[in-house]
């Protein structure tokens, strides 16, 4: 088992102004605002309920503002095939989720702030990583070694089991840490 198609949201504490931030999002593909990656359009959802509402499209993953569940937040979605073992790729998927979430606090007119005491974790290849208990009893040290390194504690792991749907995992922390904290200590999770 080595998916690549990985996807993490982080969830926002409150939502924010989608006409504030599509300007911000062509200015980032104008300045091509993220570590290793060609951003190349948004892409605009808002008649879709209950899921991502503005895509910031790129070569190598997709980067939403979604709201699925009513919880709005922001949703890195690798699309290329990456080296390296599924543990380096959940790093360097969490690495850029993070750089992203970073990147959106630190425009003052956005007002974004992010919740860091949970994540969703996803893979969108249901061959590859079928949405089963025996699923994330294999993947479970992999996950947690990579969100230990980066959020300096362990993490309690809901699976929301459903064929229908991809693979599923809810990572909880018991309290929270500044996003630049985890954007420092990503930079040197990548194993």
């Amino acid at each position: 088992m080595n998916p690549y198609r990985i996807a993490i949201k982080f969830f926002l504490a409150a939502p924010i102004d989608l006409e504030k931030l599509i300007p911000i999002w062509h200015r980032w593909i104008q300045e091509q605002g993220i570590s290793g990656h060609l951003l190349i359009d948004v892409a605009r959802y808002e008649h879709v309920s209950d899921g991502p509402r503005l895509v910031l499209v790129g070569h190598e993953a997709n980067i939403s503002y979604d709201d699925t569940d009513g919880r709005p937040g922001l949703i890195y979605q690798r699309k290329r095939p990456m080296e390296g073992e599924f543990g380096e790729r959940l790093s360097r998927v969490l690495a850029a989720t993070i750089e992203a979430c970073s990147k959106l606090e630190s425009e003052a007119e956005l007002g974004a702030k992010f919740k860091t005491d949970e994540l969703e974790l996803k893979i969108l290849d249901k061959l590859e990583a079928p949405n089963e208990p025996g699923t994330l009893k294999q993947l479970e040290p992999v996950i947690q070694n990579v969100l230990e390194k980066v959020f300096g504690a362990k993490s309690k792991l809901e699976q929301h089991v459903d064929t229908v749907r991809p693979f599923e995992v809810r990572a909880k922390f018991g309290e929270s840490a500044s996003m630049m904290d985890l954007l420092d200590r990503s930079a040197g999770a990548i194993f």
